[in-house]
């Protein structure tokens, strides 16, 4: 099982890197593709042997979608996103004083959804100048 997950990341990366046809989705809208990419695959890591076993093929084949149809290495910053929103679920599942303690998930998805969204917003395409530079 947990050999699995290497193998999804690495065919996605292998399908990102040697496809030389432009992406079909991108922006935003392959922001979001990754981003949901990557809470399934996290919330499949997450849970396990529970339900993970039942969500990593849907998982796996969000990532594949992912790295077929939305390419781009900007894109692809929607998988930590995704990785965030979990965790942030997962806080405000342990939102309860007598449960366990919630900020660290909390700082943790909030910092990877900020660092996602900031590094989408501020990367340039190659060749693209910002005005008056």
């Amino acid at each position: 099982m947990i050999l699995l997950f290497p193998v999804v990341l690495i065919a996605a990366g292998y399908l990102m890197w040697h496809e030389r046809r432009r992406p079909r989705l991108s922006g935003l809208v392959g922001f979001a593709v990754w981003a949901a990419a990557g809470a399934l695959f996290f919330f499949s890591l997450l849970t396990g042997f529970s339900i993970g076993l039942l969500i990593l093929p849907a998982a796996a084949g969000a990532v594949i979608f992912a790295a077929s149809w939305a390419s781009g290495t900007r894109e692809a910053t929607g998988f930590f996103a995704g990785v965030g929103a979990i965790c942030l679920l997962v806080a405000y599942i342990n939102r309860d004083p007598g449960g366990l303690d919630s900020r660290p998930w909390s700082i943790v998805g909030l910092g990877l959804i900020a660092a996602a969204v900031v590094t989408f917003a501020l990367w340039r395409h190659p060749g693209r100048e910002l005005p008056g530079v």
